[in-house]
Protein backbone atom coordinates (compact mmCIF):
# COMPACT_ATOMS: atom_id res chain seq x y z
CA UNK A 1 0.00 0.00 0.00
CA UNK A 2 2.85 2.46 0.78
CA UNK A 3 4.28 1.74 -2.76
CA UNK A 4 1.40 2.13 -4.51
CA UNK A 5 0.03 4.97 -2.43
CA UNK A 6 2.92 7.56 -4.26
CA UNK A 7 1.05 7.03 -7.56
CA UNK A 8 -2.55 6.76 -6.67
CA UNK A 9 -4.90 7.12 -3.89
CA UNK A 10 -5.48 4.09 -1.65
CA UNK A 11 -7.81 3.72 1.07
CA UNK A 12 -7.34 1.59 4.35
CA UNK A 13 -10.55 -0.49 5.11
CA UNK A 14 -12.86 0.03 7.93
CA UNK A 15 -10.56 -2.17 10.26
CA UNK A 16 -7.06 -0.97 9.26
CA UNK A 17 -6.40 -4.60 7.91
CA UNK A 18 -7.23 -4.03 4.65
CA UNK A 19 -7.07 -1.64 1.71
CA UNK A 20 -9.27 -0.33 -1.06
CA UNK A 21 -8.48 0.94 -4.35
CA UNK A 22 -11.29 2.87 -5.86
CA UNK A 23 -11.89 5.51 -8.65
CA UNK A 24 -14.41 7.85 -6.51
CA UNK A 25 -16.55 9.66 -6.90
CA UNK A 26 -19.32 7.21 -6.91
CA UNK A 27 -22.14 8.48 -8.17
CA UNK A 28 -25.97 7.54 -6.70
CA UNK A 29 -28.25 10.04 -8.06
CA UNK A 30 -28.37 13.22 -10.79
CA UNK A 31 -31.34 15.30 -10.93
CA UNK A 32 -31.73 17.52 -13.61
CA UNK A 33 -33.67 20.86 -13.54
CA UNK A 34 -36.88 20.80 -16.36
CA UNK A 35 -34.38 22.84 -18.85
CA UNK A 36 -31.25 19.92 -18.71
CA UNK A 37 -28.85 23.03 -17.51
CA UNK A 38 -27.99 22.06 -13.89
CA UNK A 39 -27.94 19.04 -12.40
CA UNK A 40 -27.67 18.05 -8.33
CA UNK A 41 -25.65 15.12 -7.95
CA UNK A 42 -25.06 12.67 -5.23
CA UNK A 43 -22.29 10.94 -4.67
CA UNK A 44 -20.20 8.74 -2.50
CA UNK A 45 -15.89 9.29 -1.53
CA UNK A 46 -15.24 5.84 0.30
CA UNK A 47 -16.77 6.26 3.76
CA UNK A 48 -18.25 9.60 3.22
CA UNK A 49 -20.03 11.51 0.59
CA UNK A 50 -22.28 14.27 -0.17
CA UNK A 51 -23.91 16.81 -2.72
CA UNK A 52 -22.20 18.92 -5.74
CA UNK A 53 -24.04 21.21 -8.03
CA UNK A 54 -23.22 21.76 -11.82
CA UNK A 55 -24.43 24.02 -14.52
CA UNK A 56 -24.07 23.32 -18.08
CA UNK A 57 -22.56 26.76 -19.64
CA UNK A 58 -20.77 27.21 -22.59
CA UNK A 59 -20.86 23.46 -24.09
CA UNK A 60 -19.80 21.97 -21.08
CA UNK A 61 -20.32 21.19 -17.58
CA UNK A 62 -18.89 23.39 -14.68
CA UNK A 63 -19.07 22.80 -11.11
CA UNK A 64 -20.74 24.99 -8.96
CA UNK A 65 -20.50 23.94 -5.68
CA UNK A 66 -19.89 20.33 -3.64
CA UNK A 67 -19.61 19.96 -0.18
CA UNK A 68 -19.39 16.45 1.93
CA UNK A 69 -22.77 16.03 3.94
CA UNK A 70 -22.38 12.53 5.40
CA UNK A 71 -19.70 9.83 6.84
CA UNK A 72 -20.23 6.59 7.74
Amino acid sequence: MDFLSAFLKVYYGHWVVNWELSTPPAISKIKFDKNMRCVEVDFGLIFEGGVAFLEYTKGKWNLISARRTWKE
